[in-house]
């Protein structure tokens, strides 16, 4: 069986399957034909289930914990935002609320939020515990992406 997750086309708004195995690859909407790339801003994941499909597919994950009371969270959400749309077909941004997936926060050991871990194949390579400012984490990411 195919992984699937579902992402809004940014020309219609619907939601679209997206095999995780295709994220790195241009596509087209089946609702209005417009041609994209998948996750032009960070993913919310619903589901625990849905960080082990995305490690199986093709693309390294940038993943925050945060929360929604959580000032230093949002201050790092605008970094977040900003890697997303210049990396966007090269890795997936992936934010998680702790208090809707503590088993998710329990597992990967995250005890100070915001917590931004880098994933690539199903295994952590690296953790920065805090905010950052988008300068400083798109410097990050794009170390990670030479190193990947």
């Amino acid at each position: 069986m195919t992984d699937l997750l579902y992402g809004r086309c940014d020309a219609c708004g619907e939601d679209d399957p997206l095999p995780v195995s295709a994220l790195a690859e241009p596509r087209a909407c089946p609702h209005c034909g417009a041609a994209r790339l998948p996750f032009a801003a960070p993913f919310e994941l619903g589901d625990p289930r849905q960080l082990d499909a995305l490690d199986r597919g093709p693309l390294p994950l940038l993943v925050l914990y945060g929360a929604a009371w959580c000032g230093a969270t949002h201050r790092s959400e605008e970094a977040l935002d900003a890697v997303a749309a210049e990396e966007r077909g090269r890795l997936v941004v992936v934010r998680i609320d702790v208090d809707a997936q503590p088993e998710l926060a329990a597992r990967d050991r995250v005890r100070s939020l915001p917590t931004i871990v880098w994933r690539h194949r199903g295994r952590e390579t690296d953790r920065h515990p805090g905010a950052l400012q988008p300068e400083a984490l798109s410097a990050w990411a794009a170390l990670h992406q030479r190193t990947t």
